[in-house]
C-alpha cells in the first residue's frame, strides 16, 4: 500500500450499491454453440427472484450476438434473444426491483470464424516477429462439438497500442446505450500468447509490449460512461486496480492463500469477487466471509436462477446479515490475515481457518470456520484485548472467548 502511495497509484470511485455489502448472480443465456435459454424479455423474472433472495446485481453472460466467447468484439444484441429496445427495456424492469445489470463484455481478442475478422479486424491482430498473429485456441465446455474441438471459435490475440481502441470505444457506446449498470471484461488479465507486438504498421515500435495500454482503454471507457458506472474484470493483475472496482475469480481449497486480497487489504475499496456454484456451497460462503469476497451465485454453472439450489441461498443470506451487522469490521475494515489473534483448537493446537479484520478504531474481529465433518470447539485469543461476543452465521449472540461451531459453519468474534 505504501508503494502504491509513492507511485501515484489510485482506486476508481465505487458506485454507492457497490461500496456496500452485496451479492451477484451470473447467469447465461446462450453459448458460441447457440444453446438460446432466456430472450431477453425473460430478465426481470431473474431479477424479481433475485431480489427476494437479497442478490443486487445480475452478470449476464451470453447476451451479445454469438454468444458467450462468440462474435468477439462485437456487442450487438442478438436478435434471436430479442430486439435491442427489449433488452434495454428488460435492464429497466430489473432496476425497479433494485436489481442492477451488468453486461459480460470482452476485447482481448477477436472471434477469428466471423467475417468482420477476415475484412477488417485481422489488421490489428498482434503479431510475431515472423509477421505470424497470435492465435488463443478457444474454449471447450460441455457440447459434443466443442468437446471434441470441432465447434471451437480460435481467437486472435488483439493490439491495443493501435488504432483499435477507437472502435473498442464505439463497441462500448453499445453498451451503455442499452442502460446497463457496467461491465465484466472477461480475460481482461492477459493477452494468452502474446506479450510483444512486432507488427510494422500500428503505430508503435517493433516488440512493443502488448500489456501497455490495458489500463488506457478502460480509462477511455470510464470518460464515456456516468460516473457511477461499473468496472468489473476477471482476475485483475494489481496494475489494473486503478481502473477495475472490482476482480472477479474462483476459490477452491480451504488453505488456499488469498493472495488478492493480500494486495488489496484496505476495507472494501477494492471488491474482490468469487463463484459460488455448488448446491450446499457453505465451505466457499465462509471463505467469503473469511477473506471479504463477494458472492456471484452460479447455480448450474452460471446457468440456473437462485431457487435451484435453495441450500446454498439459505446460508447466503444469514452469511449476508452477519456480514452486514458487523459490516465495519468484516467488510470495511482492514484485512490482516491471521496478525493481531490466535485461534485454539479444543486440544489447545493452533487452528489454521481463520483470519482478522481491524475496524477504523483499532478493534479488531475474527471470523473463525469449522470445515470439518464434526462440530468443534475454538478459544479466540486477540492481541492485547478481550472477546466481547460472537455469532455463528446461523446462531445468536453469545459472550466469550470459546466459539462452538457446527460443521462447514464459520463466525464472527469481535473484541471488546
Amino acid at each position: 500500500m505504501r508503494r502504491r502511495k509513492e507511485w501515484g497509484w489510485t482506486v476508481p470511485r465505487q458506485p454507492a450499491w457497490a461500496a456496500r455489502p452485496h451479492s451477484w448472480l451470473q447467469l447465461h443465456i446462450n453459448s458460441p454453440e447457440d444453446e438460446l435459454r432466456l430472450r431477453y424479455a425473460d430478465l426481470p423474472k431473474v431479477a424479481e427472484e433475485c431480489a427476494g433472495y437479497g442478490i443486487s446485481a445480475i452478470q449476464l453472460v451470453g447476451w451479445n450476438r454469438g454468444g458467450q466467447d462468440g462474435g468477439n468484439p462485437s456487442h450487438d444484441t442478438d436478435p434471436r434473444l430479442g430486439t435491442r429496445e427489449e433488452l434495454k427495456k428488460a435492464i429497466e424492469d430489473c432496476h425497479a426491483f433494485g436489481v442492477k445489470v451488468i453486461l459480460f463484455a470482452k476485447f482481448t481478442w477477436t472471434d477469428m470464424t466471423t467475417p468482420r475478422y477476415r475484412d477488417e479486424l485481422y489488421r490489428y491482430a498482434a503479431r510475431d516477429p515472423h509477421g505470424l498473429v497470435y492465435v488463443h485456441g478457444g474454449y471447450q465446455y460441455q457440447t459434443p462439438s466443442q468437446l471434441c474441438d470441432v465447434g471451437t471459435h480460435r481467437f486472435a490475440v488483439m493490439c491495443f497500442c493501435g488504432g483499435l481502441r477507437a472502435l473498442y470505444r464505439r463497441e462500448f457506446q453499445k453498451i451503455l446505450d442499452l442502460g446497463a449498470d457496467g461491465i465484466l471484461y472477461d480475460e481482461c488479465q492477459h493477452h494468452g500468447e502474446a506479450v510483444l507486438c512486432f507488427a510494422a504498421d500500428h503505430g508503435h515500435r517493433r516488440g512493443a509490449f502488448v500489456y501497455e495500454h490495458d489500463n488506457d482503454l478502460i480509462a477511455e471507457f470510464r470518460a464515456m460512461a456516468p460516473e457511477d458506472f461499473f468496472f468489473c474484470g476477471e482476475a485483475d493483475y494489481d496494475m489494473e486496480f486503478q481502473q477495475y472496482n472490482m476482480a472477479y475469480f474462483r476459490t477452491y481449497a480451504y488453505d488456499e492463500i488469498p493472495s488478492k486480497r493480500y494486495l488489496r487489504p484496505d476495507g472494501n475499496a477494492t471488491g474482490l469477487m468469487v463463484a459460488v456454484p455448488g448446491f450446499d456451497d457453505r465451505d466457499t460462503l465462509n471463505k467469503c466471509l473469511m477473506c471479504n469476497y463477494v458472492p456471484s451465485y452460479e447455480p448450474f454453472f452460471f446457468k440456473g436462477r437462485p431457487s435451484d439450489f435453495p441450500l446454498t441461498m439459505d446460508y447466503g443470506r444469514k452469511m449476508q446479515a452477519l456480514r452486514e451487522e458487523t459490516a465495519d469490521y468484516v467488510w470495511y475494515g482492514t484485512f490482516s490475515e491471521k496478525r493481531g489473534a490466535a485461534v485454539l483448537d479444543a486440544g489447545g493446537c493452533p487452528h489454521p481457518h481463520y483470519t482478522v479484520f481491524t475496524r477504523a478504531d483499532g478493534r479488531k474481529a475474527v471470523v473463525v470456520t469449522n470445515n470439518g465433518d464434526r462440530p468443534q470447539t475454538f478459544t479466540v485469543l486477540p492481541d492485547g484485548g478481550t472477546i466481547a461476543r460472537w455469532r455463528a452465521v446461523d446462531g445468536d449472540w453469545q459472550e466469550g472467548c470459546t466459539v462452538t461451531l457446527a460443521p462447514h459453519t464459520a463466525a464472527v468474534v469481535l473484541e471488546q
